[in-house]
């Protein structure tokens, strides 16, 4: 059902996009040439843009694959860590990968906060 809400919205704003570019051109061509020019570019911003939040979204993923594995090995061995008092050694791999996780979070906002202008504080 989402998805054909977020299918609905692109459709929309295509045929809205090209609708208005058309009729742009018809009333004053040269400001249709330089929406569509606009259009263009924005296009092409958008999918360098696009390509590196993937790049960084994937170390962000596999930083939080590696939060959840530690953290679901502490806890299913719990009983054994707390019968060998193993607790220190354990919980440090747990601290490691939220220490991780948090880096490559902060990492890939502080990315997106330095282009748009916002400044990001790291709590």
């Amino acid at each position: 059902m989402y998805a054909m809400h977020i299918l609905d919205k692109v459709a929309n704003g295509f045929i809205s996009t090209f609708v208005m570019s058309v009729f742009l051109l018809f009333f004053e061509w040269r400001i249709g040439i330089v929406f569509i020019l606009g259009l263009f570019t924005a296009m092409f911003v958008y999918r360098i843009m696009q390509k590196r939040m993937i790049q960084a979204s994937s170390v962000q993923k596999q930083a939080q694959a590696d939060m959840v594995s530690a953290t679901l090995e502490y806890v299913q061995g719990i009983s054994v860590i707390k019968a060998f008092k193993l607790g220190g050694e354990r919980s440090k791999r747990v601290e490691d990968a939220f220490a991780k996780h948090s880096d490559a979070a902060y990492r890939r906002e502080s990315r997106r906060n330095q282009r748009g202008g916002t400044e990001h504080l790291r709590v």
